[in-house]
C-alpha cells in the first residue's frame, strides 16, 4: 500500500469482528475503509453522477485492498454502505465532512495548542482527552491526551488534590 501512496493514498481497513466476534452473523465480518484524505480534497460532482462516483471510488480501494492482500471481498460482499465527506456533512453535520466531526485549521494546530496549553481554564479535577485535544484529530491523539490525562489526574490524587 505504502508503494502506491502517492496514486492513492493510504487508507485504513479494519475489521470490526476481531474487536466484537458477534457484530455480524458467525462466518462472516464487517470491513470498514476509511480513507483519511482524498488527494487534493473531495472534487466537485454533480448530484446526479454522486452516486456513481463514489461508488467507482469505493470499487477501487476494494480492488487494491485484494491485490495488496491476495484475498479475495468483492465476491463475499452481501452488504455495501458508501460514505463520504458529502455523507458526513449532510448527516452529521461535520465541517466540510470531516470523519472525526472536528477540523484543525492552519493556526489551530499540535505547536500552537501545546504552546497555550497552560493557558486554557481549567476545572478542577477535571481532565479532558480525545481527538479534538491538544493534538487534534484522529485516534492515536485520543489514546495519547488520554495516557496524558491519566498521569495528570494520579499525579494530582498522590499530590493529595
Amino acid at each position: 500500500q505504502y508503494k502506491n501512496s502517492d496514486d492513492r493514498g493510504l487508507y485504513i481497513v479494519n475489521c470490526l469482528n476481531k474487536v466484537l466476534p458477534d457484530s455480524s452473523p458467525a462466518g462472516t465480518c464487517t470491513l470498514f475503509f476509511t480513507v483519511p484524505v482524498f488527494r487534493g480534497g473531495f472534487p466537485p460532482v454533480r448530484p446526479e453522477d454522486y452516486k456513481r462516483y463514489k461508488n467507482s471510488v469505493a470499487k477501487e480501494y476494494i480492488e487494491d485492498y485484494e491485490r495488496t492482500l491476495g484475498v479475495s471481498v468483492t465476491d463475499h460482499i452481501e452488504e455495501i454502505s458508501v460514505a463520504t465527506p458529502a455523507t458526513f456533512a449532510r448527516y452529521l453535520g461535520t465541517p466540510r465532512g470531516t470523519i472525526y466531526g472536528y477540523e484543525s485549521d492552519g493556526w489551530d494546530n499540535v505547536v500552537l495548542r501545546a504552546a497555550t496549553k497552560d493557558l486554557e481554564p481549567r476545572i478542577p479535577d477535571m481532565y479532558f482527552c480525545g481527538g479534538h485535544g491538544l493534538r487534534g484529530d484522529g485516534y492515536p491523539s485520543a489514546y495519547i491526551t488520554g495516557f496524558w490525562a491519566a498521569e495528570k489526574a494520579v499525579r494530582d490524587i498522590r499530590r493529595g488534590s
